[in-house]
């Protein structure tokens, strides 16, 4: 299972993102799911905001890591940010890299309040800590 404190070990491909920053501002606020990954770069199938999440609006997005933040939507609901230079690494080295240091504070999320969604998210530093997650 997959959650804020194990979530840098686990495949990204499948789990849905937003973009909150990019070195290439056009690709900053895409939101989709993510298809494929790379050392640099996170492959992104854009939602339209006018269908359901299961129809593609667009072409996919190729978004680099380094220079990226990126929010993860975990299977539970919960919210992931992650410096895209903490990621930056293969995907299958990502997975079975040890040593990570991880402090969390969670929520629940019947405590979740949209209005202050900033203090309640996972944020993954570039050097791979997390220091607070939401549910």
């Amino acid at each position: 299972m997959i959650t804020a404190e194990n979530f840098i070990h686990h495949e990204f491909i499948g789990l849905e993102v937003l973009v909150l920053a990019s070195s290439n501002p056009f690709l900053t606020s895409i939101f989709g799911r993510i298809i494929n990954e790379t050392k640099q770069m996170l492959v992104i199938q854009p939602y339209d905001g006018a269908l359901s999440k299961h129809h593609p609006k667009e072409r996919p997005k190729m978004v680099a890591k380094k220079g990226s933040v990126f929010r993860f939507t975990l299977p539970d609901g919960g919210l992931v940010d992650v410096d895209g230079d903490a990621i930056c690494t293969a995907p299958h080295r990502r997975i079975g890299m040890r040593g990570v240091k991880v402090g969390v504070s969670c929520i629940g999320l019947k405590d979740f309040d949209t209005s202050d969604m900033k203090k309640h998210v996972t944020t993954v530093t570039h050097r791979g800590i997390i220091i607070s997650c939401g549910v």
